[in-house]
């Protein structure tokens, strides 16, 4: 069975990432994957499907898709001949069913539409694209969202027969040392945009700081926000104890959270929250905003925290500090990621969805 898959990109980001680990993690020797990129890609990104031995194409579309990018899909549909097409975000969906309907198509939905597009381009463009995109769908054979809460928003809009397919991680756990008892390692891993809310986890150490709770905070990402966050540390005189990584490779993320003792994790709107369950999965409890999906994730005070305010954050992290809640909860939450967030359990729900829609 031929799968071709059509992302934005072959970049190691959120929706990519669970699309290649369906690939990757499939022990079905009758299924295929043929990942089709819109836009060009890093010779990096490229070797890196090569080595999962999985078959790639570049359309080298720009900003939006002209005749010449749907020629060029066209092309490739007709000399791979999928079964199914498997469509990530925005634009593939758009392409596909506008131009591709008579296909069998799947599409994973990441996240609430309203939210995430007026966060990254403002109110009137977010809302002509979630108006496009829910309208693209209505021509789309199968929709999965990656929580119950993505579920919801979707069916609100009038969606039916949505399932649930929790996205999976791969397992890297690898053991260290905590240094809880002295001092308090926080990371943050994310894009520096307004949703991602950085400046909301900067008060948080402030308030650490007051309070002569001895912390170190790591920033890994890069973002539009980076000058303005960078100018914030310095005029709250937290920069002795905050550090702004920036962009690191995947492989990086996974060392920072290791040398790490929680995850802080202040986001304004997630579909999911792939790098809290990666936290998890490495033993490392998370301290989340109260966003409708983290309450899939993380059970409050058992895995994990969930803070409503600021002062919830630092009572969060004065908690840690007391005897035992820390190993406890570090036990916990690697047992959730096991019996909920593994990778091959993704793998296998999603090839039986495949399955499924080819009748066999």
């Amino acid at each position: 069975m031929k799968i071709m898959v059509l992302v934005p990109s072959l970049q190691e980001k959120g929706p990519i990432i669970v699309a290649e680990n369906i690939a990757k993690y499939s022990n079905d020797p009758n299924f295929e994957y043929i990942f089709v990129s819109l836009r060009n890609n890093s010779q990096q990104d490229i070797q890196r499907f090569k080595n999962n031995h999985i078959k790639t194409y570049d359309i080298g579309m720009g900003k939006i898709p002209f005749k010449r990018d749907i020629l060029k899909i066209k092309n490739i549909i007709e000399q791979e001949k999928p079964d199914i097409i498997h469509v990530h975000s925005f634009w593939p969906t758009i392409i596909i069913s506008k131009n591709f309907s008579s296909y069998r198509s799947i599409t994973t939905l990441h996240n609430n539409p309203m939210e995430d597009f007026t966060y990254q381009y403002g109110e009137i463009i977010g809302r002509l694209m979630t108006y496009f995109m829910n309208k693209a769908l209505m021509k789309i054979d199968k929709k999965i969202a990656i929580s119950e809460y993505i579920k919801n928003v979707y069916c609100k809009t009038g969606f039916e027969n949505i399932d649930v397919i929790y996205n999976g991680i791969e397992d890297n756990l690898k053991n260290a040392e905590q240094n809880i008892d002295t001092e308090i390692n926080i990371v943050s891993i994310s894009v520096l945009n307004k949703c991602k809310n950085i400046f909301k986890a900067l008060d948080i150490i402030k308030l650490l700081k007051d309070k002569k709770i001895k912390v170190k905070y790591r920033i890994i990402g890069d973002g539009i926000l980076k000058n303005k966050i960078e100018k914030y540390i310095v005029n709250n005189d937290i920069q002795d104890i905050v550090q702004l990584v920036g962009k690191v490779e995947r492989e990086k993320v996974f060392e920072y959270i290791q040398k790490s003792d929680v995850l802080l994790f202040t986001s304004l709107s997630e579909g999911f929250g792939l790098v809290v369950v990666e936290s998890m999965m490495m033993k490392k409890p998370a301290i989340v905003s109260d966003i409708p999906v983290m309450h899939e994730i993380v059970d409050n005070y058992e895995n994990g925290i969930i803070a409503k305010s600021d002062n919830d954050y630092v009572k969060a992290i004065q908690f840690l500090y007391k005897h035992n809640n820390y190993e406890i909860m570090s036990n916990n939450a690697r047992k959730k990621y096991e019996s909920k967030f593994r990778v091959e359990k993704m793998s296998i729900e999603y090839e039986e969805k495949y399955h499924e829609m080819i009748g066999r």
